[in-house]
């Protein structure tokens, strides 16, 4: 069984929306969930184009996450890098909202996590393109 990784971009979208709560740390709870899900949502999908549309097996002394950007990043093909250049910041924000209470990142949560929503699929859309290609 294949996994459809828009579908976690689906549940980052469910958790911005959903109605404010009366207890502010579940709210921030929500969009630091949903800031993670963006991100995988694009990063497993960027991953296994390049495993499966370029051919691009990952070495095992480095790590994927960084590998993945690093391969879209240091493209010639300006769709290519930007990608790289998205997911890259996408990472950071998602570390960010992972591992730190107080990040500067964080500032301003809400907005965040709605723009990496937004980046995310802005993603998608590049890496539909190049595949057409």
């Amino acid at each position: 069984m294949s996994f459809d990784w828009p579908y976690y971009l689906d549940v980052a979208k469910e958790l911005t929306e959903q109605k404010k709560d009366t207890l502010p740390g579940l709210q921030e709870a929500r969009y630091r969930a949903a800031i993670s899900r963006a991100y995988y949502a694009v990063f497993g999908r960027a991953r296994h184009y390049l495993r499966h549309v370029d051919r691009i097996e990952e070495p095992s002394n480095e790590g994927t996450h960084y590998h993945v950007i690093d391969i879209f990043k240091k493209s010639k093909d300006e769709d290519r890098k930007l990608i790289g250049i998205l997911l890259d910041g996408m990472r950071k924000d998602r570390n960010a909202a992972d591992y730190y209470l107080h990040h500067h990142r964080l500032k301003g949560l809400a907005k965040r996590a709605k723009r990496d929503l937004k980046q995310a699929k802005e993603i998608f859309r590049l890496l539909d393109l190049i595949q057409e290609m």
